[in-house]
């Protein structure tokens, strides 16, 4: 998949770790994905603009720092949308 569309370094390097479930290898923690996704939320809030997704996104940072994995990478998120569809 990552040969096509998805090339980019970011797709390739968080894909990878998600398949590879190597949230050890920390480039930025779940708890630091929270804090800046917060921020982006109340900038989103103060335009007045939507982000529809995002609170999904929210509540699988919450949950993976609820789960312990806080100072995991936050490719974490992938393990914590496969544990909210009951497929973990």
């Amino acid at each position: 998949m990552t040969e096509g569309s998805f090339a980019a370094p970011a797709y390739k390097v968080y894909g990878k770790i998600m398949v590879d479930e190597a949230y050890d290898k920390v480039g930025f923690t779940a708890l630091l994905g929270l804090k800046d996704f917060n921020l982006i939320m109340a900038a989103a809030e103060a335009a007045r603009v939507p982000l529809p997704s995002g609170n999904a996104l929210r509540d699988r940072l919450l949950s993976a720092i609820a789960h312990g994995d806080g100072t995991k990478d936050w490719a974490v998120v992938g393990r914590e949308q496969a544990r909210a569809s009951g497929l973990e």
